[in-house]
């Protein structure tokens, strides 16, 4: 109960303090984890993502802050880059890597690849070879015959017995 109690009030404390949302939106333009930006505002992650579902504008207002925040992590990288010693580059490619995805994810207009779309649709090569085949056809319609079955007798057991 003592969670939920604190959700609650941690969602009206988003709604009442006009300051608290300030700093927040701040520390996600700054590209702050959640879990830090929980921590420093003393609110819990459950309050924040409550308080973005309640409102359109919440949810706007944090998705422009996470795009700004995109900028600053490709900057970071950039200088992650240029300051990486030559024993470090691995450490220094796994934190550019970190950052490359989530600005992928924060601003998909800026950072995120394009996907291509490719759509196959072979039905119209069908119809187009069954219409060839068609017209290739002789026109005559020969009406074939089946060949009758031959029944086999079964083997008498003189006949089993002399094998």
């Amino acid at each position: 109960m003592a969670g939920l109690k604190k959700k609650h009030g941690d969602v009206a404390r988003l709604m009442a303090e006009p300051e608290l949302v300030a700093q927040v939106v701040e520390m996600a333009e700054a590209g702050r984890p959640i879990s830090e930006i929980c921590y420093a505002t003393g609110i819990c992650k459950r309050a924040l993502y409550l308080w973005q579902d309640s409102s359109p504008e919440h949810a706007d207002l944090f998705a422009r802050a996470r795009a700004k925040a995109a900028h600053v992590l490709v900057d970071e990288t950039l200088t992650i880059a240029d300051e990486a010693d030559p024993e470090e580059t691995q450490k220094a490619k796994l934190r550019i890597q970190a950052r490359q995805w989530a600005a992928e994810r924060w601003n998909r207009k800026d950072y995120g690849q394009a996907k291509a779309e490719v759509a196959i649709s072979i039905s119209g090569l069908h119809i187009e070879a069954l219409k060839r085949r068609h017209a290739d056809a002789p026109h005559d319609v020969t009406d074939v015959q089946p060949k009758p079955v031959v029944e086999l007798a079964a083997p008498t057991q003189d006949e089993l017995d002399a094998l």
